[in-house]
């Protein structure tokens, strides 16, 4: 049978699991319609009717916000990878507390 210190854990897992899985569906999506608007972007460009210095803008301005997203990407994995350590730092320290006192209790 399973402690409550282990169903615990398992529930605050689950948890910093679906929040991560949110976060970096966010995220993903915002680049995946950042590849979108580059592409109708590329393919307007292609006819000509467009000043080159207005292209330009719109080009760095689109890699931006595609490098923002990555970025983005990456904070959250580093901020979850960090979550998920101090989640099991914390549940260590109070599984460690209830055997030292299931050990004093038994002596």
């Amino acid at each position: 049978m399973a402690s409550w210190a282990t169903i615990g854990f398992d529930i605050g897992h689950r948890s910093i699991v679906r929040a991560f899985d949110e976060s970096r569906k966010t995220f993903e999506r915002e680049a995946a319609s950042i590849t979108l608007e580059m592409e109708a972007h590329l393919a307007r460009a292609t006819d000509g009717a467009q000043d080159e210095d207005e292209d330009r803008a719109y080009e760095e301005h689109i890699a931006e916000n595609a490098w923002e997203a990555e970025q983005s990407l990456k904070v959250i994995r580093e901020a979850f990878v960090v979550a998920i350590y101090h989640f099991w730092e914390n549940q260590f320290r109070t599984w460690d507390d209830e055997s030292s006192a299931t050990k004093a209790i038994a002596t």
